[in-house]
């Protein structure tokens, strides 16, 4: 209830501030930086209501606001993985880490949106990356195991091919079995390269 009548206020203020829209004077920059906030507002309230349609165009009006513009972007990002608008997403977090290059969640993120989007290779290099760059979780340990295993059965590849990325899977493989002794994917990676023993 108390978010319901947050966005009633919110609204209003908006819609009488916009209607007073006109060339600019003294002291109306406040009042449109004023307006860009009450966007933003208005917007993390629909984000925290996960209604996110909503949410989106009032991200995009409050990135005019270059105090807002980052926030907004990421936020937007988020918005676009949660809807599976992975080329969206992409392109917002690619944005993102132009600006924050070593900002290793958000290379993370963009890993997941290449993968999802069927990026293999961009998705295995960040990955690999990141894992070198020394982070070594098990989230970034099975899907560089992963994707390397996603080759083992494309057909276009040559026999060699396959071998190497099974090769760069095991590996991999080893590592997360030393690291993470009871990590719930050792199991079904298990299946994969050693089929014979577990059927």
């Amino acid at each position: 209830m108390k978010n319901l009548f947050r966005l009633q206020f919110i609204f209003s203020l908006l819609v009488i501030l916009v209607s007073c829209a006109g060339s600019p004077k003294p002291g109306e920059m406040k009042l449109a930086q004023d307006l860009y906030a009450q966007y933003f507002d208005l917007a993390e309230t629909y984000m925290e209501l996960s209604k996110y349609d909503k949410a989106l165009p009032l991200y995009e009006t409050a990135r005019e606001d270059q105090e807002f513009y980052w926030t907004s972007t990421y936020r937007m990002a988020k918005i676009y993985v949660n809807q599976k608008d992975w080329p969206k997403a992409t392109v917002l977090y690619e944005e993102l880490l132009k600006r924050d290059q070593n900002n290793s969640s958000l290379k993370e993120s963009l890993a997941y949106c290449y993968a999802m989007s069927g990026n293999r290779e961009k998705a295995l290099s960040v990955y690999e990356e990141l894992f070198k760059g020394g982070n070594t979780s098990e989230d970034i340990l099975s899907n560089i195991i992963s994707i390397n295993a996603s080759y083992l059965k494309d057909e276009k590849l040559s026999e060699n091919e396959k071998q190497a990325y099974k090769d760069a899977a095991e590996t991999y493989f080893e590592k997360l079995k030393e690291m993470y002794p009871e990590n719930k994917n050792i199991s079904a990676f298990e299946k994969i390269f050693n089929p014979e023993q577990t059927s």
